[in-house]
């Protein structure tokens, strides 16, 4: 929600750039206040970096969102926000193939 790729001592564009490749898996979803000048240049350059992987139209999503709201403001605001993260966290994390491992440990469980 509205990325800050000028984190001090941390690379936004060089982490993208690594972890954006099919091979991870890893799904992204960027999104941006439409009238917020601030985040919506930097939300849109990361988009872009991220999309340039192959086979990305299934793994990455930008959208913008009205007003200018930034980061978590966007929460509760009736923007839709919320409906588009758990659409998004359903086929990327809920559907995934594999097998569930829980690591709690065995006292902390109840079986």
């Amino acid at each position: 929600i509205s990325p800050d790729a000028s984190v001090p001592g941390v690379s936004g564009a060089r982490a993208a750039v690594k972890i954006k490749e099919p091979l991870f898996g890893v799904g992204f979803f960027v999104c941006t206040g439409a009238s917020d000048s601030l985040d919506r240049g930097a939300a849109k350059k990361l988009y872009t970096q991220l999309s340039s992987a192959q086979d990305s139209s299934e793994r990455m999503y930008f959208k913008e969102y009205p007003g200018k709201l930034r980061g978590t403001d966007m929460l509760g605001k009736r923007l839709g926000l919320e409906l588009d993260i758990l659409k998004f966290l359903d086929k990327h994390l809920k559907k995934l193939s594999g097998e569930w491992s829980d690591r709690r440990p065995r006292y902390d469980r109840e079986e």
